[in-house]
């Protein structure tokens, strides 16, 4: 072997484990959050820009989508911010800026509520959420989800 085919073999090697390195690296930021089975809504969001709006109640599950439960017994779909959010299916918990929010949690944050459109910079919203007579879900727009 040719110390040139073993340099081949060496750096083909160390570039195959970076790759690997980054793609693993990619899946565990937002954990199964961009799964075809995540039941969170999520956009991009542009943080430059916000509505004020607070939206307050308790993470819930149902028919494959979170929402935010009230009080009242109304159930709001709330599209989550990629960048801020990641799910774990395992544990049913969404980590929101690292932070971990179970399903039954309370939680509160700013936004506002919007129809779903082409405009929302990616916005994918689960088959399975209901979005109620309105037909609108909330924006998450905070940095974090208040308990």
């Amino acid at each position: 072997m040719t110390f040139r085919s073993r340099t081949g073999r060496i750096v083909a090697a160390l570039l195959a484990a970076a790759t690997a390195a980054t793609v693993a690296g990619c899946a565990s930021e937002t954990g199964d959050l961009e799964s075809v089975d995540s039941p969170l809504a999520r956009y991009d969001w542009d943080a430059s820009a916000s509505m004020e709006a607070l939206l307050e109640g308790t993470l819930a599950i149902r028919d494959d989508c979170i929402y935010i439960a009230h009080e009242d017994g109304i159930e709001t779909v709330a599209a989550f911010p990629r960048s801020l959010t990641r799910w774990d299916a395992a544990a049913q918990t969404v980590f929101y800026d690292d932070v971990a929010h179970p399903i039954g949690s309370h939680v509160s944050a700013g936004g506002g509520f919007v129809a779903p459109s082409e405009d929302i910079p990616e916005l994918s919203i689960p088959n399975a959420c209901d979005l109620g007579a309105r037909n609108e879900i909330f924006l998450v727009q905070d940095t974090e989800l208040g308990g």
